[in-house]
């Protein structure tokens, strides 16, 4: 995007400093009226499952007597870990290609790294709370995502799923929906 002299004049100190042989070069482009650009990179990440985040039943209950679930849900510092080194990796590779640089937002600067509470990088899918297993000590649900403490209750959402990826999880929720029906239909006919 095209940016106002002041940004200009912010990002060609900002490059010099983080990359002192670029300076010459950046005076010169700036001197014969090159425009700077820069670029807000957004990333994606699911964090690591963990056993510990679930989402457990609550001491406290509704007006009709029903307990209220509450979610227990931590980020691990193999999470923060992840956020920051994946940008290093990409910083190291723009560097080495002298194709850009990459600032770290504050946030990610920080040692130990604080993610942020709001916003759009604080949304997560909360995923594994009904975690499928072939082992009931390890989950919720079978394969067929049918409770193993129950013979007639099955879970399709991605709630079943025992990892997750960076990706919205849509259409894997509509292709987990789509092979229930057809399990549930083979063993509605079997019946």
């Amino acid at each position: 995007h095209r940016m106002a002299p002041e940004a200009t004049a912010e990002l060609a100190e900002a490059l010099a400093r983080q990359a002192p042989a670029l300076a010459p070069e950046i005076a010169a482009r700036r001197a014969r009226g090159r425009v700077m650009h820069g670029v807000y990179l957004r990333a994606a990440w699911e964090q690591e499952p963990r056993f510990s985040n679930a989402v457990e039943l609550a001491s406290t209950r509704d007006a009709l007597g029903v307990p209220l679930s509450r979610l227990v849900w931590q980020q691990s510092a193999l999470d923060r870990h992840t956020i920051r080194e994946s940008l290093m990796l990409l910083g190291e590779y723009l560097l080495e290609r002298d194709i850009g640089r990459v600032q770290l937002a504050d946030w990610l600067a920080r040692e130990p790294v604080e993610l942020p509470e709001e916003g759009e990088i604080a949304g997560r899918h909360h995923m594994g709370g009904t975690r499928m297993s072939d082992d009931p000590r390890r989950g919720v649900v079978d394969r067929n995502c049918r409770l193993f403490a129950q013979q007639n209750m099955y879970v399709a959402g991605s709630s079943v799923f025992a990892s997750a990826g960076h990706a919205n999880p849509t259409l894997t929720i509509v292709q987990l929906a789509l092979r229930l029906s057809v399990h549930l239909d083979e063993a509605l006919t079997r019946a």
